[in-house]
C-alpha cells in the first residue's frame, strides 16, 4: 500500500496526464488500487473521514469529478482485477476504466 506521499504523487501524476503530459499507468494503477483498497477495509475512517469520497476530497485532495472518477475506478478494479493489469500494461488509461464495467 502506498503512503499519503506515493497518493500525493499518484495525484500529482493524474493532473499531468490531464495537461497532456504522459503518465505512467503503474503509478495511475497504484492509485486505484490503494483506493480500492482504502474502501474494502474503510480505512479512510482513521483519518476522520466518514467515506472514500470525503477521504478524496480533503486527504487527496482531489475535484470532485477526479474523486468520483477515481472511486468508480477503485470499485471496477475490485470486481475486475485485470483491469488493473491492464492499465499497468498500458492497454487501457485511467479515463476509461470507470466505463469498463457492464451496467448492473
Amino acid at each position: 500500500m502506498l503512503n499519503k506521499a506515493g497518493l500525493l504523487g499518484c495525484q500529482c501524476a493524474r493532473i499531468s496526464g490531464k495537461i497532456g503530459v504522459r503518465i505512467s499507468g503503474a503509478r495511475t494503477a497504484d492509485l486505484i488500487a490503494t483506493l480500492a483498497e482504502l474502501d474494502r477495509r474503510a480505512l479512510y475512517l482513521s483519518e476522520g473521514c466518514t467515506s472514500l469520497y470525503v477521504h478524496c476530497r480533503h486527504v487527496l485532495r482531489l475535484s470532485e469529478h477526479s474523486s468520483y472518477h477515481c472511486i468508480e475506478a477503485a470499485h471496477v478494479a475490485r470486481r475486475f482485477p485485470v483491469v488493473l493489469e491492464r492499465l499497468r500494461e498500458g492497454a487501457i488509461t485511467g479515463s476509461e476504466i470507470p466505463g469498463a464495467a457492464p451496467p448492473s
